[in-house]
């Protein structure tokens, strides 16, 4: 598919993504006693932005076959987390 660009890769793959966790946070609120919509909400934005975030390593890598880049981006990314979570240490206790 060359005719398909990074972006729209990353496209694909959130909104794949976002189906199979639609189906399964409404499998899965039979389960939960209560603030079932708080927990499907939370759980497929959370994980939807996940996979989005998986996808374009993953397309950055099919597209531009930059594998040096890519280690970069990733040392990078996590950096700007490990700083996130130093700076907003609430984002990770909730």
């Amino acid at each position: 598919m060359p005719a398909l660009n990074v972006g729209r890769l990353v496209l694909i793959g959130a909104a794949i993504c976002f189906i199979k966790e639609i189906f399964f946070q409404f499998i899965l609120s039979f389960t939960e006693p209560s603030d079932k919509l708080l927990y499907f909400i939370k759980g497929t934005i959370s994980t939807t932005v996940f996979c989005a975030f998986l996808s374009f390593f993953v397309a950055f890598q099919l597209k531009t076959k930059k594998t040096n880049l890519l280690v970069l981006i990733i040392i990078g990314c996590l950096i700007l987390f490990r700083v996130l979570t130093a700076a907003f240490p609430s984002l990770i206790r909730s």
